[in-house]
């Protein structure tokens, strides 16, 4: 790979050599690039003007190059949030231009538990459509989307700022480890950062006397917006801001031009429709997808903690540590590059000294833009916590602050050396700096981190669904089951790599070792650890081990085994069934008064969480099913009927009333189905009744003994 590398690296700078002396050779007309870059003689203005051009190409070529080899090795992991976007883009082509739900032309996909995905679904179609389902493909579709994000960054110091050496800008923004690493992948993330570096840019064309690009900034900041949901709220800020600090140029420009101010304002109409759509149908998707990821905005705090979280979530944004030290703690390993900062320490001296030129010339228009984009970045985490993926658009304000920077100092180098030499030595140390990080990624990149799980790289996706087709091809009759503890969203990884084979199934490894099934002739696929687990739990016993795929440190990492019930099974899940039964004793709160609630063990919450008044907070019974709740009342309590906020879809809701002793004047049960997620439901009495004991049995009719009940409120009628 490495003797393949620089071969290309050869070819391309042999390449760039043939198209200078064309380019040189052709050139009739020279315009200069600046005020800086103006010499005396028109024979250099026509070299240096080829020269930036051709490094220029050069800098979205080393881009494509250091992006594209082993685009489909590096990163090692390709999960859930990679494959849906070619999944739910096959899905829209097969329904008809439809999602899942039978909607035309859908603003938002479904991604997992709630609707988030847009631009890149749609990206993903013509590609789909042409190629499948292609590791290589569905990232190399961001690749060019980001090639352009790059380009864009060198065109702002060009056109805006008027600077020489402007095409440096896409070479350091190719070194920083944030943009290395998602520009490799087929998140979301990347197009909203590669879009809003277009909306800047054109902006700017509009603010610098060219009204006409203020149509194309809009379209790039429709783009951006609905490119990723995290990204929305930075995007309208950006829109605001400007719209209030050029407010007099605003005024000037449009009040002159009526057909531009009404082509502008029908295409923001036109954009906003999509949204308007989805909100209408879905007024609650916001605000329940900060419930799932447990913002604090949705947490029954004081307005003022919430002020007080949001502006140090801001802070983590912008914190100097999180961007230029190494191997941070905030973000997960599978989003950083071992042993590198989000953004190159070295650089860190150049975006000091680009802050403070741009904060000089802060009177004119690209200063500020560019200064608001870096004030606004960390807006993406401020509602949930600060993290890369919420912050990645950081790296573009950063990208064109550190190259006011360099620039200044490379110029500074001209009055010793000649503009050529500076060029050339700085592009090529860029470069090499970019084949340095490529080479590091795709040979040492696998084993940094060893942590291959959940919580880490969530590795073997691709590779286990291909190991488990290759079995089935030499054993067609057979059936293969994986335990998918190390990913989250199984079934789009399975519809990406093995689409539509019923043989390759996804089970519960916790039922199996709780409950018999059937499973002496499947293949069984489970990591080490949950192998470990499996033969530890006395439940099973090992028949075969048919192969074992490693990770790669070349540890053992997949097991691909045949598993029976050993004979003390029966007794090791009676003995389970009584543990589970067992309640626990608490003392709850209640209008004041100390109250005994006995209950089913819970992993998740404490009991005083369902009688707080409080929907968003929560219990989970520890794999219990129904969630049994007694509540003692003293003195007695009149109650008429009984309200819960359930988790389930289906409920079966039983109650038992006591008036004192044993006497039972009632048993009431209820069965609900096909509600709303965490919806409430009422089950009255026949009569009020003074209640000494009441108990609660909060059933999912459609899921086993073992399964985790989720309760967020009981009220009393």
């Amino acid at each position: 790979m490495i003797d393949s590398t620089f071969l290309l690296l050869i070819v391309i700078a042999i390449a760039l050599d043939a198209i200078y002396i064309v380019y040189r050779r052709r050139a009739k007309r020279a315009v200069p690039a600046g005020p800086q870059s103006a010499p005396s003689r028109r024979g250099p203005i026509r070299r240096r003007l080829s020269l930036d051009t051709v490094l220029f190409i050069s800098a979205a070529l080393v881009f494509l190059v250091t992006r594209l080899i082993a685009l489909d090795r590096w990163p090692i992991y390709f999960f859930t949030d990679e494959a849906i976007n070619a999944v739910r883009a096959a899905e829209f082509l097969s329904n008809g231009l439809r999602d899942g739900h039978g909607v035309f032309l859908p603003t938002y996909f479904q991604n997992e538990q709630y609707l988030s995905l847009s631009t890149s679904v749609y990206a993903q179609v013509i590609p789909t459509a042409l190629f499948g389902f292609s590791v290589f493909v569905t990232r190399a579709v961001v690749v060019l989307i980001t090639l352009s994000g790059t380009l864009a960054v060198g065109l702002i110091l060009r056109d805006m700022f008027k600077l020489r050496f402007w095409w440096i800008g896409p070479l350091l923004l190719s070194i920083t480890p944030a943009w290395f690493l998602h520009t490799r992948t087929a998140f979301e993330h990347p197009l909203w950062v590669a879009f809003y570096a277009w909306f800047l840019y054109f902006y700017l064309r509009y603010r610098t006397q060219q009204p006409r690009h203020l149509i194309t900034a809009i379209i790039f900041g429709a783009l951006s917006f609905y490119s990723y949901n995290g990204g929305q709220l930075g995007v309208v800020l950006t829109g605001l801001l400007l719209l209030i600090i050029d407010a007099r140029y605003h005024w000037r420009t449009l009040r002159a031009s009526p057909k531009l101010l009404i082509a502008a304002a029908s295409t923001l109409v036109i954009a906003a429709l999509p949204y308007l759509r989805f909100t209408l149908q879905h007024a609650a998707e916001t605000v329940q997808h900060l419930r799932l990821l447990d913002s604090y905005w949705t947490q029954p705090l004081p307005l003022s903690e919430k002020l007080s979280r949001l502006i140090q979530e801001y802070w983590n944004g912008l914190r100097p540590d999180y961007w230029f030290a190494p191997d941070n703690s905030r973000d997960l390993i599978r989003h950083q590059m071992k042993g590198y900062a989000q953004l190159p320490v070295f650089t860190l001296p150049f975006f000091v000294v680009g802050l403070g030129l741009t904060l000089k010339r802060f009177r004119l228009p690209s200063s500020r833009v560019v200064l608001l984009a870096l004030l606004l970045a960390p807006v993406g985490g401020v509602l949930v916590a600060a993290n890369i993926l919420r912050d990645l658009v950081f790296v573009i304000p950063a990208a064109l602050l550190t190259s006011i920077g360099l620039i200044a100092v490379l110029d500074w180098m001209t009055k010793r050396f000649t503009y050529r030499a500076v060029a050339l030595s700085s592009c090529a140390i860029l470069t090499i700096i970019n084949g340095v990080m490529l080479y590091d990624a795709t040979v040492n990149g696998p084993t940094w981190y060893d942590a291959y799980g959940l919580s880490g790289l969530q590795y073997g996706g691709q590779a286990v669904l291909e190991e488990a087709r290759n079995y089935l091809n030499a054993h067609p009759d057979a059936e293969v089951w994986i335990a998918p503890t190390w990913m989250n969203g199984p079934d789009a990884i399975k519809q990406f790599f093995a689409p539509d084979d019923p043989r390759i199934q996804f089970f519960d490894l916790d039922a199996v070792l709780h409950q018999p099934y059937t499973i002496d002739s499947l293949l069984l696929v489970l990591t080490r650890d949950d192998y470990q687990r499996a033969i530890d739990s006395g439940v099973l016993t090992t028949t075969a081990i048919e192969r074992t795929l490693p990770y790669p440190d070349h540890t053992p990492g997949f097991y691909f085994v045949r598993l029976a019930y050993s004979p003390q099974a029966p007794a090791i899940w009676a003995a389970e069934r009584e543990a589970r039964s067992r309640l626990v004793a608490d003392t709850v709160m209640m209008a004041g008064q100390p109250v005994t609630v006995t209950h089913s063990p819970i992993d998740i919450g404490s009991i005083q969480n369902v009688f707080d008044g409080d929907p968003q907070t929560l219990i989970r019974t520890a794999a219990v099913n129904p969630a049994v709740i007694e509540i003692e009342f003293s003195p007695p309590r009149t109650l008429s009927g009984v309200r819960v906020t359930a988790g389930s879809t289906d409920v079966v809701l039983t109650a038992e009333v006591s008036i004192g002793g044993d006497a039972r004047p009632g048993r009431y049960s209820g069965t609900f189905t096909e509600l709303p997620p965490d919806l409430t439901v009422e089950l009255d009495f026949d009569q009020p009744y003074a209640v000494t004991r009441l108990r609660l049995e909060i059933k999912d009719p459609h899921a086993n003994e073992r399964a985790n009940i989720h309760v967020r409120e009981i009220e009393f009628k």
